[in-house]
């Protein structure tokens, strides 16, 4: 296996140094050498191998079948071996146990009839291609449900030797193929990434989105939250999202959808905080760039206090109150220390001490300093 992965490392190698022209002759003789099923074989080996060189290049990939059962879930995935943070990612990795684990369960005359539709249509025929997936994902989401159910007996020798990573994301691939037409709807009307703002069209398609997935299993709810927090440009949009659909949806948002949205807002707020602190940290620093930052974080501390009043996790509301702490006493170092007096006597009273300092009092001195600095 050692020797294997060298050989492959050095092909990886040599194919980097090629140029475009030979590069994309070398691709399309892979895939058309390509299995309709996939596997894990020398040529799938150098494939992924090449992926990184394909993304830079953006290179128009022959649609398989393997790639068709992936799309729906495509946003979610990642190169991350063990992805963290908030929302569900999926790692790569995962994705080949995933799919043999299908395969080798499934109706070997459907799949080859699933395959035979897909090559027939032509890359611009999206309609067709959707109708093929719908099939396929529907299909899936009922074989590997099959697979990887553990009551009445232990899993199989397949299931059983999964890595705990793979076994998690084949569980929620599973879920996601259920209601997969739903979100690919659901996407099409969100339109492209990232999505900058939600309007009254965005929150009619979530509140669709979110009562036809109600009606297959209310469990699945957070994955409509997962697809939102890839979409957005500002992760930290997802509770006024949530509150404004909770106002309009049939059925009620439920608590591990609502604890969803409430970590992802603290956590856009901790990576704009961490960033906000790197500057105060660097001497010399552009001042105004830094004024900006700490007054988005103030508005975001605002923004999140009022939107976690009503739904919010304990866990999220002590992160919160840290990160009120920690931007409080940046802007009193950076911004109120250095203020000119005529800005300050313009200003409400702001008390010394820095954890008492009041945010709604801050945002102002924030707002009028970086006219001054700028």
């Amino acid at each position: 296996m050692k020797e294997r992965d060298d050989e492959l490392t050095l092909i990886e190698k040599r194919l980097s140094k090629l140029p475009p022209s030979k590069f994309r002759e070398i691709v399309g003789v892979l895939e058309e050498s390509r299995s309709d099923f996939g596997g894990a074989g020398a040529v799938e080996a150098l494939m992924s191998k090449m992926r990184p060189r394909l993304v830079r290049m953006k290179l128009a990939r022959k649609l398989t079948l393997q790639r068709l059962f992936c799309r729906p879930f495509e946003e979610l995935l990642t190169d991350d071996p063990e992805p963290k943070g908030i929302g569900t990612r999926i790692t790569r990795r995962s994705i080949e146990p995933c799919w043999k684990l299908f395969v080798d369960r499934a109706d070997a005359k459907k799949l080859q009839r699933f395959a035979a539709n897909l090559r027939v249509c032509s890359n611009e025929e999206t309609r067709k291609i959707e109708r093929v997936g719908r099939q396929l994902w529907a299909y899936a989401a009922t074989v590997l449900r099959g697979a990887m159910r553990l009551r009445g007996g232990l899993p199989d020798e397949l299931v059983a030797g999964m890595s705990e990573r793979a076994y998690r994301d084949i569980l929620f691939i599973t879920d996601y193929l259920e209601v997969a037409d739903v979100l690919q709807e659901l996407k099409r009307r969100l339109g492209r990434r990232p999505l900058r703002k939600a309007t009254a069209e965005h929150i009619d398609a979530i509140v669709i989105a979110m009562e036809a997935v109600n009606g297959v299993n209310r469990e699945h709810q957070h994955i409509v939250i997962d697809v939102l927090l890839a979409w957005l440009k500002h992760p930290s949009d997802i509770v006024g999202i949530v509150d404004r659909i909770a106002t309009e949806a049939k059925a009620e948002i439920d608590e591990h959808s609502l604890a969803l949205a409430g970590e992802a807002l603290v956590e856009d707020v901790e990576e704009k905080l961490r960033s906000v602190t790197g500057l105060a940290a660097r001497s010399g620093g552009d001042r105004a760039e830094l004024v900006r930052g700490l007054r988005g974080c103030v508005s975001d501390v605002i923004g999140a206090h009022g939107a976690f009043q009503n739904r919010a996790s304990t866990t999220a509301m002590r992160r919160l109150d840290r990160i009120r702490g920690k931007v409080a006493s940046l802007v009193s170092e950076h911004v109120l220390k250095e203020s000119d007096d005529r800005v300050l006597t313009a200003m409400p009273h702001v008390p010394d001490r820095a954890e008492a300092t009041d945010m709604s009092d801050v945002l102002p001195i924030v707002a009028r300093s970086e006219e001054h600095t700028v």
